[in-house]
């Protein structure tokens, strides 16, 4: 949970910077990674900004988290042999 509310303080400052900059945020595009990052993002822009889409991105040769999502069963991430 501290992990999560940690980086919520990014969106916090990207949020900021960007209104002060008179260009405020549309879109918050995150990587997925293990979640506590696009979690973090996710709770503190949809509670400051709620018209702001936040978008979770993974690139296409480790798409673990897409595929978990459209099969609904956990897909573990591609792991290369040694």
């Amino acid at each position: 949970m501290r992990i999560i509310a940690g980086q919520g303080t990014i969106a916090v400052e990207l949020l900021e910077q960007a209104r002060e900059l008179g260009r405020p945020l549309d879109v918050l595009i995150a990587p997925v990674g293990g979640g506590g990052l696009l979690s973090g993002l996710a709770l503190a822009t949809k509670a400051l900004s709620p018209d702001v889409w936040v978008v979770g991105a993974e690139p296409a040769g480790a798409d673990d988290a897409f595929r978990s999502f459209t099969s609904k069963t956990f897909q573990p991430p591609w792991i290369p042999r040694q």
